[in-house]
């Protein structure tokens, strides 16, 4: 501004001695001094309306009648020397404005006079100023020497806010031509009165009053209707952001903007007292939100107002002098129902007016969508946070660590990352012991200790059950990467107590670092699967760094999960079945449906390979449903034959998941012609004891005459206390329960107590995995009606398992059937 202002000041002396020097005065009857030129121009720098342009004030006077009293009625010298004291007593002791502006000012009315005095002298040639020509003449002075002054005043708006604000400067010329040519007609309508009657000179000063007050009210009610424009352009602004953060953003930019003001301040209350309040704060200047913590303290006394308050000797004490601002308003801000901060807005930009009741109005206007995107933002962060973070533990879930290993793969240099894959070994075992509740106690406490021993820019995740995941970025060396995993396992070796008992646990992880040969997010993940199963393998409680030809796996697990799918889909499934016999007689009673793939280049292979891969991919659904078709159309085909057999198939926790579980089981049955009462489902302990949704359908399908068995009986023990609610019809006891028996007293002693447990419920009891006579004795002495193993036969072909028991007499004894 000092810049601009010299360049006006050295043009305004250049023209003004170059006006003085041979300018003759044109004056006609009426002479006005010098002195009552001063007076008024003193009169119209009082007599002003503002109006605002960035920060900048442009002020609006009645300067044309006093300098067309000047061109008319004085010489040159005397209309230049009291217009410039004039003036500067009105910028000085009425304005007091800064010397910047007082110089710019008197310059630009330096610049002004001059060039009205030649362009009116220039035109009036030797007519005179009495005339119409003349009345023209001095016409185009005044308005050439104040469109001229508003261009020198545009400059150092420019210069100023460094950018031109064009349709706010459009507007502003748009309504001060019209003005100029109307104030220049007021002063030669007043000296014709003046020429007529000097007594009524004096009367002149009330039309110019008026008109000021009409300026004056015209200029602060277009003033308003623009605030209402912003207002509703910022409520606009302030719906369509996005989070909390670019709530506050554009709340805290608009405000500036709205009421022309350097800075603006949020605050927000901590949810608790005593806290931290957090304070976000946008400016002085284009910068971004500098956010800040500090004590809550009398901060809070702005936020519990409750309207819209000054910033100043009668507003909160200390609030001003703390922040070092001129003057400022304030008002509270609330969300879910309560006050909980308070929107500070301070120093306005121009210098000529501060803030009043309007902007309080404006301001408690502003307030209510400012808390409604306040709110809103938060609620988004909220649910945001929810849909990527875990909501038992917090952590990252595997949808937020998805997107940063994404990001890490596309955009960082590679070897920069590592993961590593967590998987607690003995999980299962407290849920099933001590219970759901102790189970997500300890997952909580394993994402402590896993996060306390993590850096900052590291990701800590649960992908689901007992599986944890970290992303590092600390480090990405497969040494460094490493001991982050000794660390983690020894933080799980040391003791959690849990519902009063000392519980231990250990983990197995698999660690891969990141190398070009990873391609996807999915290939990072499954390559960490394979080594934290190798590290399972291998013993568990400790870690498998994953190796290239480890990736081999990898495409092998991909490929048999394609050709799983094709095989579900063609006819590479089959269904063998295993008998299961009385241990009493040896007859075979029934028989469980067990699903085989017939693989064309790989062979026939087992469940144990292909059913997880199943679970994890779905296939598991279709393949469980083709296993009950299969399984309900052999029990209709051997009516005759095998008129007794009852049929025992497996279903998933995902196919009990389906909603059209029931009624396809109830097709199938009615497709095949089957009694329901043939037919045995198994489902696992687990699966019974934790799924709500499963007991609802099994309950349902028990009473249309299906039978329910527990599978896995033996492998937990929280379920026992369950069993009288649960709708069962029989118990299948797990083969690593059999495979202890017949080795001590205590072993058939257990044995025994669980047949009688089983007896007690009106249970029927099966044994799977019976391998040797002596464990087919201590079950049927213990009490057990059913056996199933290889002592007795493995699963067979359908029609290898007719041909072997299609003819059996019900006296064989049992241990014949071995083979």
């Amino acid at each position: 501004m000092w810049a601009v202002t010299g360049v006006v000041a050295v043009a305004a002396v250049a023209l003004t001695v170059g006006v003085l020097h041979g300018r003759q005065s044109v004056a006609g009857q009426v002479v006005i001094p010098w002195w009552g030129l001063s007076i008024a121009y003193l009169l119209s720098g009082i007599l002003v309306a503002h109006i605002t342009v960035r920060n900048q004030a442009y002020t609006f006077t009645l300067s044309e009648v006093p300098m067309v009293l000047g061109l008319v009625a004085a010489s040159p010298t005397a209309l230049i020397t009291g217009g410039f004291i004039g003036t500067a007593l009105s910028l000085v002791l009425y304005r007091r404005q800064q010397p910047v502006k007082v110089i710019f000012n008197l310059a630009t009315f330096l610049v002004e006079a001059s060039v009205a005095i030649v362009v009116m002298q220039a035109l009036l040639g030797g007519h005179t100023v009495g005339s119409s020509f003349g009345w023209l003449a001095t016409l185009a002075g005044t308005v050439t020497s104040s469109a001229l002054a508003q261009v020198v005043v545009l400059v150092i708006v420019v210069a100023s806010a460094g950018a031109l604000p064009i349709r706010q400067v459009a507007r502003t010329l748009a309504f001060m031509l019209p003005a100029s040519v109307l104030n220049t007609i007021l002063g030669l309508s007043g000296l014709h009165v003046a020429g007529q009657d000097p007594q009524l000179a004096a009367l002149l000063l009330i039309p110019c009053v008026v008109l000021a007050a009409a300026y004056r009210s015209y200029l602060s009610e277009r003033q308003r209707h623009g605030q209402v424009r912003q207002l509703f352009e910022a409520s606009g602004a302030l719906h369509r952001s996005r989070g909390v953060d670019a709530s506050i953003a554009t709340m805290l930019s608009r405000a500036r903007d709205m009421f022309n003001a350097e800075v603006a301040e949020l605050i927000l209350l901590p949810a608790v007292s005593p806290g931290e309040a957090r304070r976000f704060t946008m400016g002085p200047g284009d910068g971004p939100v500098i956010a800040t913590t500090e004590d809550a303290g009398d901060r809070g006394e702005l936020a519990l107002r409750q309207q819209a308050v000054v910033l100043g000797p009668g507003g909160p004490p200390g609030v001003l002098a703390a922040r070092g601002w001129r003057d400022g308003i304030a008002v509270s801000v609330s969300a879910d129902g309560g006050v909980n901060g308070a929107l500070l807005i301070g120093n306005r930009r121009d210098t000529v007016s501060s803030f009043g009741r309007a902007d309080l109005d404006l301001l408690e206007a502003f307030a209510g969508p400012a808390s409604v995107s306040l709110a809103n933002g938060r609620l988004e962060a909220k649910l945001e946070h929810q849909a990527f973070h875990d909501s038992l533990t917090g952590l990252a879930n595997r949808a937020l660590l998805a997107q940063r290993i994404q990001t890490a793969l596309l955009h960082g240099p590679r070897d920069d990352f590592a993961v590593l894959l967590l998987d607690v070994d003995d999980f299962k075992t407290v849920n099933d012991t001590l219970g759901h509740p102790a189970g997500d106690q300890l997952l909580i406490e394993i994402a402590q200790r896993l996060s306390s021993c993590l850096e900052p820019a590291d990701t800590a995740a649960r992908l689901g059950g007992d599986e944890f995941a970290v992303m590092l970025r600390s480090t990405a060396r497969v040494d460094d990467a490493v001991a982050v995993a000794d660390r983690i396992l020894a933080a799980l070796r040391r003791p959690f107590n849990l519902a009063a008992w000392d519980v231990t646990v250990r983990g197995s992880i698999g660690v891969v670092i990141d190398n070009p040969s990873v391609a996807s997010v999915d290939d990072l993940l499954s390559s960490a699967d394979i080594a934290m199963y190798r590290a399972k393998a291998q013993g568990k409680d400790q870690c498998v760094v994953f190796e290239p030809l480890m990736h081999v796996e990898v495409l092998a697990r991909h490929q048999l999960r394609a050709d799983l799918e094709r095989a579900v889909s063609g006819r590479e499934l089959r269904v063998h079945y295993q008998p299961i016999v009385s241990l009493t007689t040896g007859e075979v009673i029934g028989a469980e449906a067990l699903v085989r793939w017939a693989h064309p280049v790989r062979g026939m292979v087992g469940p144990d390979e292909f059913i997880p891969i199943a679970e994890e991919s779905g296939l598991i659904v279709p393949l469980g449903r083709f296993v009950l078709d299969e399984a309900c159309r052999q029990l209709s085909a051997w009516q005759r034959t095998l008129p007794s057999l009852h049929l025992s198939v497996n279903v998933s926790a995902r196919q009990l998941q389906e909603p059209e579980l029931v009624n396809d089981v109830a097709g199938i049955f009615a497709r095949h012609g089957v009694n329901p009462n043939r037919l045995t489902l198994e489902v696992t302990e687990h699966v019974m004891v934790n799924d709500a949704r499963a007991v609802d359908a099994l309950r349902d399908l028990r009473s249309r005459g299906t039978k329910i068995a527990v599978d896995d009986f033996g492998t937990g023990y929280s379920s026992l206390s369950c069993l009288r609610d649960l709708p069962i019809d029989s118990l299948k006891i797990a083969k690593p329960f059999v495979d202890r028996l017949a080795r001590s007293d205590d072993d058939r002693a257990l044995a025994t107590s669980v047949v009688g447990l089983a007896h007690s419920l009106r249970l029927d009891t099966v044994a799977e995995g019976i391998e040797r006579p002596d464990q087919a004795e201590v079950l049927r002495a213990a009490g057990c009606r059913c056996g199933q193993g290889f002592l007795f036969s493995r699963a067979l072909p359908a029609a290898e398992f007719l041909a072997r028991f299609g003819s059996q007499k019900s006296t064989a004894p049992f241990l014949s059937l071995a083979g």
